[in-house]
């Protein structure tokens, strides 16, 4: 165990919370052990823990939050996508396998979500080479990897690749899970924020096979123009 991980679980020991970690065992519908620590103080301690042992390179930023993310404790694992996330420097297409282990290993929209958007995403912005792996990824059996997908293309704006965005939408229509269903609604209300006739044209042409779900959240901001 590197030191950095070392400070920061005692840190977490020190502030942890039983009550906590069962409301939030609850709301999350996982019984993976916490500390019962909010986000604010996390992340916190985790800027302490890097401002006390720096991350000297890209070898260290890898191992570091290949180390978080296998560690037993939640907190930890979302200390991982916010280092991952932080250093954006590294960023690059070498880090790509970290993050597809991350990616597919991911079990609940508060891991998968920020993993997408915040690190597929940013990669896939920068190395387009990955969508192939996206394409692969919309018919994966599991649920997290599919949802992933599609909300690595949440923030992209204007460099946003509409037919990408467009042929993972189709694709995931006849996925009824709920949390895909919610991520198709999401990804078009976000990119109405962008472009509102692309969105209202392609709701236009694709309605009868979009949930009333998904077009109820792909509508919100759209009701309001």
């Amino acid at each position: 165990m590197s030191e950095r991980i070392a400070f920061i679980q005692e840190q977490f020991k020190a502030m942890g919370n039983p009550v906590k970690v069962a409301q939030f065992q609850k709301y999350l519908k996982t019984t993976q052990p916490m500390y019962g620590i909010n986000a604010g103080p996390r992340k916190d301690i985790l800027a302490l823990s890097i401002k006390k042992y720096p991350i000297k390179n890209f070898e260290d930023y890898l191992n570091f939050v290949q180390e978080l993310w296998t560690a037993t404790n939640r907190e930890l694992q979302y200390c991982a996508i916010d280092t991952a996330v932080k250093f954006k420097k590294f960023h690059l297409i070498s880090a790509w396998s970290l993050f597809e282990r991350m990616a597919l290993s991911a079990k609940w929209w508060d891991l998968a979500d920020g993993i997408a958007v915040n690190l597929v995403g940013s990669l896939l912005l920068k190395n387009r080479s990955i969508q192939y792996i996206l394409d692969d990824w919309m018919c994966n059996s599991d649920l997290w990897v599919r949802r992933i997908s599609l909300l690595a293309h949440l923030k992209h704006k204007n460099q946003t690749h509409t037919d990408n965005l467009s042929r993972t939408i189709i694709t995931l229509t006849v996925d009824k899970q709920f949390f895909i269903q919610k991520a198709i609604g999401w990804s078009l209300r976000e990119y109405s924020k962008t472009d509102a006739r692309w969105v209202l044209k392609f709701i236009d042409e694709h309605g009868e096979s979009l949930s009333n779900l998904a077009i109820r959240e792909g509508t919100k901001y759209l009701n309001k123009l």
